[in-house]
């Protein structure tokens, strides 16, 4: 039997502006339905991020951190090209788990 995974679809932007905001609302979008229920995978939809900076960055360092606290396991689903270089810019790429993929034929 496999476990349940839910998606989250990141917006667009994801920066200093929207920080507070998306906190509060994958808080609230992540909570369990009972306290009893099993921790569910999550998959990280990231494609259509366009812009993020590095508050935006350390969000989703504190959301990483936060998943494996409640023991749940996630994956990136489409990472965006802008998360990705604003990642290796900044130097955490491998702290998020973003590491490019090699797609064989």
């Amino acid at each position: 039997m496999s476990a349940e995974m839910s998606t989250l679809s990141l917006p667009a932007q994801v920066t200093i502006r929207q920080a507070a905001e998306l906190k509060e609302e994958w808080l609230q979008a992540l909570q369990p339905a009972s306290a009893e229920a099993p921790a569910e995978a999550l998959e990280l939809d990231a494609a259509a991020i366009e812009k993020v900076d590095g508050t935006g960055l350390a969000l989703l360092l504190s959301l990483q951190q936060w998943l494996k606290a409640q023991g749940r396991s996630w994956a990136w689903k489409s990472p965006s090209a802008a998360l990705l270089q604003a990642a290796a810019a900044f130097g955490v790429a491998q702290h998020l788990q973003l590491t490019p993929v090699e797609h064989t034929p």
